[in-house]
């Protein structure tokens, strides 16, 4: 068994970096199958629809459960974050797109979890009609 696993090491560090590399190849080929390349020409709900056969998802939780309880019994809840504790949520595409760009959703936008009701839901897609190109827009959701 040891030496099954020191073959595969060793085939591995012989592989060029390029395919080594950690995600490289998949984030150059999500860029690769975009129709439209520029997300402020496009605005945002164009520019994530080309994304609807596989749509883009951010994570969006604490990274550690609370040890206080102050919110009821179950402390798992605690590690999403309440509609109150945040006015937008800001969403970066790199991984889609090789570009540094981000969309903005207010907090009222994002669907809520389905447990815990009162809290922002972990995994967020990025729904195009929720999301926006450009700050301003998503934090003059928060007020109507």
């Amino acid at each position: 068994m040891n030496m099954v696993r020191k073959d595969l090491i060793k085939q591995f560090k012989a592989l060029p970096l390029e395919l080594r590399e950690s995600g490289m190849a998949r984030y150059e080929f999500s860029a690769a199958a975009l129709a439209g390349s520029s997300l402020t020409k496009l605005g945002a709900m164009k520019y994530l629809q080309q994304f609807d056969a596989t749509p883009v998802s951010i994570d969006f939780q604490r990274t550690r459960n609370s040890r206080d309880l102050a919110d009821g019994k179950n402390q798992k809840g605690q590690r999403f974050y309440r509609y109150n504790e945040v006015d937008v949520v800001a969403a970066c595409l790199f991984s889609r797109t090789l570009k540094w760009e981000f969309v903005f959703a207010a907090s009222k936008d994002v669907d809520c979890h389905p447990k815990f009701r009162t809290r922002i839901h972990n995994r967020m897609i990025l729904n195009p009609e929720s999301w926006h190109h450009d700050f301003i827009t998503a934090a003059s959701r928060m007020t109507r």
